[in-house]
């Protein structure tokens, strides 16, 4: 593994990573998220609902409680890969 820090988009909210770790290890989110149904149709779904759970989970544990809390953090590089 290596890290390269010539980018010009960079983070420094390591908490994320972690987070991202986490469930990739224990699939916490990925378990809730499939007990949630989505009736609509597969053609109109933007995000899965495991994507919108995750997100929402993540935010929170950030600290943030409101969408619009989170707006600055649309053209953050790390928060993309959610």
């Amino acid at each position: 593994m290596s890290v390269d820090f010539s980018s010009e988009e960079i983070h420094s909210d390591s908490a994320i990573v972690l987070l991202e770790k986490l469930e990739h290890s224990h699939k916490v989110i990925n378990y809730f998220s499939n007990l949630i149904l989505d009736k609509h149709h597969s053609l109109l779904i933007t995000h899965s609902i495991h994507k919108l759970v995750k997100y929402r989970i993540v935010m929170l544990i950030r600290g943030y409680d409101d969408y619009y809390d989170v707006l600055h953090l649309q053209r953050d590089p790390l928060y993309k890969i959610f």
